[in-house]
């Protein structure tokens, strides 16, 4: 399941396409650092379980900051 931002009606094409572009730079870092982690023979299962969600926590925390941001915008 990918998370995608949620926009505001009134916000510019353009706008989107940048902020998605950078969501999609995101969830590409992320997948790498993760596929790393699973490719390291040193990390064991609980650190890689923890770490792994860390990551995934942060990039779920970043969208969340990006709706609100996009939400809020309409407010001012």
């Amino acid at each position: 399941m990918t998370l995608k931002p949620i926009f505001n009606r009134s916000t510019c094409h353009l706008r989107r396409e940048v902020i998605l572009r950078h969501v999609a730079k995101l969830r590409k870092e992320t997948d790498n650092v993760q596929r790393c982690m699973a490719e390291h023979p040193g990390i064991s299962l609980e650190t890689f379980q923890r770490r792994f969600n860390e990551l995934e926590r942060n990039y779920k925390h970043n969208i969340a900051k990006i709706t609100l941001y996009e939400a809020e915008k309409t407010r001012n």
